[in-house]
Order: structure tokens, then C-alpha cells, then sequence
């Protein structure tokens, strides 16, 4: 209630699920409460490595019911089609971390099925994770290394285009803020006009 929407609307206050594993269903279910009360999101680290028993936050998070519009799951690589199709159905929205996760070896890339949720339709953004895990902050360079290592893991198939890379930085960075309305396109009416 102080800060969201403060200093004219630049400050966004977001509830942040580090590990889901760390997180009582009470708490899960709470936030989710409150975030869509407030019109605010939740921001989740996705299982971020290869799970031996096929379970995983985007299933704990279907049955509680806490997907949605204003879910934004990062490092979400190792994910099912069953739960490609949840996250679609439900507009979760996803940040990919490719530099985070080849210095973690997170696999998210290859073996990982961001592809998949790409040729889905999802709506994906381009993260870092933190400066320590992704070596800075430069979105651009981020971006880069994404080509860079889809190219090398489908080089036959990858759909990770220049054009797209630009949606993950922009408008799809700003749908998954939830701040579409204002950022991620030059166009009549938000900031960039």
C-alpha cells in the first residue's frame, strides 16, 4: 500500500517465491490472495535443474491455482508438455536466464524445453537472474548470448530470431511486468509517445 505505484508510478512492488519448496501451501496461497487483490504480481524461480521424480513447481502451483496473468516464473527450462499447456492456459508468464543458467549448468537451454514453450506461444522474457548469477546486467548482451546458444543446441530448428529476442526485451518484458499498458512498444498513449 506505501510503495507500489510510488515515485509516479516507478516503483512496482512485486511478492517473490524463491523456492517454492521453501513455501508452505498457507503462504503460496496467501500471497496469491493479496497479489490479486493489490493488482500486483508474484515472481517464482522455476525448478531451475533436471527432476528425477517429474515433479515440480508448475504443478504444485496448478492445484493450489496460483498460475496466472500475474505469475512470472524464472529458470523454468525443465518443464513437461502437460505443463507447457498449463502454463499457456493460464497466461503465466516466463523469464528465460540463459547466461544464469549455463554458469549454474542448469541445462535450461539444451536439455531444457525453451524452445517448446517458444513454438507454444508463451509469453517469454529475457532475464538475468541476479549479477552475480548472470554476470551483469546488459540486457543486450544477454539477449546475444541466447542466440548464441540456441543457435549452437538447434542449429536446424531454433526459431530464436533478432525479431523475437527484440519481443522478449520489450513488449514481452513489459507484459510480463505487467506494464504493458505503458511500456514495451513505442505507440500512442505510453511512455515512449
Amino acid at each position: 500500500r506505501d510503495w507500489h505505484g510510488a515515485e509516479n508510478d516507478l516503483i512496482r512492488v512485486w511478492f517473490a517465491i524463491r523456492f517454492h519448496q521453501n513455501c508452505s501451501d498457507e503462504l503460496l496461497l496467501k500471497q496469491k490472495e493479496l497479489a490479486d487483490k493489490y493488482h500486483i504480481g508474484m515472481n517464482a524461480h522455476g525448478d531451475g535443474s533436471l527432476r528425477p521424480d517429474g515433479t515440480g513447481n508448475v504443478q504444485r502451483f496448478h492445484k493450489l491455482g496460483i498460475l496466472g496473468e500475474n505469475m512470472m516464473i524464472s529458470h523454468i527450462g525443465h518443464v513437461t508438455g502437460q505443463e507447457i499447456r498449463l502454463l499457456k492456459a493460464s497466461n503465466t508468464k516466463i523469464v528465460h536466464c540463459p547466461q544464469a543458467s549455463a554458469k549454474a549448468l542448469l541445462q535450461n537451454i539444451k536439455p531444457g524445453k525453451f524452445i517448446e514453450m517458444v513454438k507454444a506461444g508463451l509469453t517469454i522474457s529475457i532475464g538475468v537472474d541476479s549479477v552475480n548469477e548472470g554476470n551483469g546486467t546488459d540486457m543486450l548482451r544477454v539477449a546475444y548470448f541466447s542466440a548464441l546458444a540456441h543457435m549452437e543446441c538447434f542449429p536446424k530448428t531454433t526459431n530464436i530470431t533478432a525479431h523475437r529476442l527484440m519481443e522478449f526485451l520489450t513488449i514481452n518484458g513489459a507484459k510480463a511486468l505487467l506494464w504493458d499498458d505503458d511500456l514495451g512498444s513505442i505507440e500512442k498513449g505510453k511512455v515512449a509517445d
